[in-house]
């Protein structure tokens, strides 16, 4: 592979960089009409993602545009959940080279997450036993020119609650939106009414019996002023969750019964303190009652 290639390659990855960085300040922009509620957020619960990158996104974009997307990622969901008064907060963990996965496999989330853990399999049992931790594959559709917006992300929160797979050439609320659904907030009612067969009151007979402790009626998106919530399916969006306590020029983003995503976060995040305070008693008691363990 010749060296002008490589060099040709690097101004597209950074050109697709300066777009994404666009998607990202979009919301921003919006804020001069975007009426946030006063909260105080405190006891903030740190949620570390490991990225795995595939094949195709290590050879679509260089490794400071990986770095770059992933930045900007991690930066808008923190707005987000700030703008949302939720406490938690995205970091970077690490990032894992994974070229065994290809393109054509991302047509099955069981299928990359097999994958993935024959692979790498003492990092996601690290991760996996981490209540608090998330870990994604970041793969590339670049150079594809038949995938759909919808395929930008992917989750399957009742078998991996801490998974997702992300495009790296989707908008900057990618990650936040994938994480949006592990913690248990959904699309708007009209875009989920037109990808389930089922009506929105005989969602949760639908949801995993395990998973079914988690099911709120009102994790719903919205769109507000013409644009669309996080989890909303929109051509714009608003760097929130959906909430009533939040207008965007004059309009509610959400309504307390129906669309609440912002309520959602935060019972996820109580949920995730207790879930990290239970595992650290466990491991205390375990030192205590095996004290040769830890000494070698």
């Amino acid at each position: 592979m010749s060296s002008s290639w490589w060099r040709e390659t690097d101004v597209l990855s950074i050109l697709l960089y300066l777009i994404v960085l666009t998607l990202a300040f979009d919301g921003a922009a919006s804020s001069n009409q975007l009426q946030l509620p006063e909260c105080e957020i405190t006891d903030v619960v740190d949620t570390p993602i490991t990225f795995f990158v595939s094949k195709e996104a290590m050879e679509d974009y260089s490794p400071f545009v990986r770095s770059s997307i992933i930045d900007s990622w991690i930066q808008t969901s923190n707005q987000i959940l700030k703008n949302s008064c939720v406490p938690m907060r995205r970091t970077f963990h690490q990032v894992v080279v994974a070229d065994e996965l290809n393109l054509v496999e991302f047509d099955e989330i069981t299928l990359v997450h097999d994958l993935l853990e024959y692979h790498h399999f003492e990092q996601i049992e690290a991760s996996a036993s981490r209540p608090n931790h998330y870990y994604g594959v970041l793969f590339s559709t670049k150079r594809s020119t038949n995938t759909l917006p919808e395929q930008c992300g992917m989750t399957y929160v009742d078998v991996y609650p801490q998974f997702f797979i992300a495009d790296l050439a989707c908008s900057s609320d990618i990650l936040e939106h994938e994480l949006g659904h592990l913690a248990g907030a959904e699309h708007d009612i009209d875009t989920l009414s037109d990808q389930i067969d089922v009506r929105i009151d005989e969602l949760k007979e639908i949801t995993a019996l395990h998973q079914q402790h988690a099911f709120r009626p009102y994790a719903f998106g919205y769109r507000c002023g013409g644009k669309g919530t996080v989890m909303a399916y929109a051509d714009e969006w608003l760097p929130v969750y959906s909430s009533p306590d939040i207008t965007y020029k004059g309009i509610a983003c959400g309504g307390a019964k129906f669309a609440n995503n912002a309520k959602r976060l935060r019972e996820y995040a109580l949920q995730l303190q207790e879930r990290m305070v239970l595992d650290l008693n466990a491991s205390m008691a375990d030192v205590k009652a095996n004290p040769s363990a830890t000494t070698q």
